[in-house]
Formats: structure tokens, C-alpha cells, sequence
């Protein structure tokens, strides 16, 4: 169990942000800025999909806790974390063959399936707080995916792969404290709606 808070940091905004703008540089340095585009799109939508149904449900804004489902605050780190590994990999898919397709597939899956769950452990999180965020992350994965059909793929530079572990390595362990923020201007909106009782 001491590697699920090492586990859980893989989904924190505060790790996932610089690794996808790494990405997306990279991806514009290598000629397609479409994907580039996408992705951070992607990204901040998940975000503010995120912030936007704890801020409705922890305000009371939503009718009771989510229609008896239990949800009060969607879990952005396994919204996080499908948007950023789904389409990290998709992207990786996009340009490879054979073998590496699968692996990468079955990584990105893995990835996500061990933060999800390790918020449920660190009891951070409810089982449907959990599916929540992966719907949130998924959904706007599909999205994305849905532009980048037709989107050109060149190959990605040399330099691309190097730099993401390099961001990974510096930016892995930093976390952002939003939950507590987000409860707070919550509680305001509920205190000056008068919507919790």
C-alpha cells in the first residue's frame, strides 16, 4: 500500500500539465499543431468540466448528492489522468506498428486504471466519484479523437521523448491543492445561495 500515494501523483494537475504542454511543444515543433492544439483543448476542457460539477455539486447547486449516486466531488485526478495517458498514447498510436501498439494501449490503460483505483483506497474519493472523473477524462478524449481523425501525423522529433521524461522526472511528487480551494468557493456559493440545507 505505501506505493499508492507514488501511484496517485500520476494524476495530479500539478505533474499532468507540464507534461502536456511538453507534449504539445512537441508535437508543434514537429510540424503538426493540430494535435497540439487538440490536446491542450482536451486537457482544459477535462479540467474545467471538472471544476465546474464540484462547484455545482458541493454547492448544492445539483438536487441532492447527485441523484443518491453519491457524488460530490467527481474525482479530477482520474479525469485528469484518462484525458492525459488516452491521448498521450492515442497520439503514440497514431505514428507506431505491431507490438508497440498494444503495449501502449495496455500502458495507458494500466496507467489509468491504477490511479482510479488508488483514489478509492486512499479513500480520497468514492467508487462513483471515481467513474465520474474517468467518464469526465473519457468523454473528452473521445472528443478530441473525433478531430484528430483526419489530422497528419509526422513523425515526432528526436528530441520529443527525451524532453517529456525530463518534465515527468522534475515536475513528478508536486501537488496542487485545489480541492481545498474548491470546497471554499463552494461553500461560498452555497452560503450566499442558500442552496445547501
Amino acid at each position: 500500500m505505501a506505493f499508492l500515494p507514488a501511484v496517485t501523483n500520476l494524476g495530479d494537475t500539478a505533474f499532468l500539465a507540464p507534461f502536456v504542454l511538453a507534449l504539445a511543444a512537441g508535437l508543434a515543433g514537429s510540424g503538426s499543431r493540430r494535435e497540439a492544439t487538440v490536446l491542450i483543448l482536451a486537457f482544459a476542457a477535462t479540467g474545467l468540466s471538472v471544476l465546474v460539477l464540484k462547484l455545482a455539486l458541493l454547492g448544492c447547486l445539483l438536487a441532492g448528492p447527485s441523484g443518491g449516486l453519491d457524488i460530490r466531488s467527481p474525482s479530477g485526478h482520474a479525469a485528469m489522468a484518462t484525458v492525459t495517458f488516452a491521448l498521450a498514447a492515442a497520439l503514440a498510436l497514431r505514428r507506431t506498428c505491431g507490438w508497440r501498439r498494444l503495449f501502449l494501449a495496455c500502458a495507458a490503460c494500466g496507467l489509468i486504471a491504477l490511479v482510479a483505483a488508488s483514489r478509492v483506497v486512499l479513500h480520497e474519493h468514492t467508487r462513483n466519484e471515481v467513474v465520474a472523473g474517468l467518464l469526465v477524462g473519457g468523454a473528452n478524449a473521445a472528443v478530441a479523437l473525433r478531430f484528430l481523425r483526419d489530422a497528419p501525423r509526422p513523425p515526432l522529433r528526436a528530441y520529443v521523448l527525451p524532453v517529456l521524461a525530463g518534465v515527468a522526472v522534475l515536475t513528478y511528487g508536486l501537488h496542487l491543492p485545489a480541492e481545498g480551494l474548491i470546497r471554499r468557493i463552494a461553500g461560498l456559493i452555497s452560503s450566499g445561495l442558500g442552496t445547501c440545507r
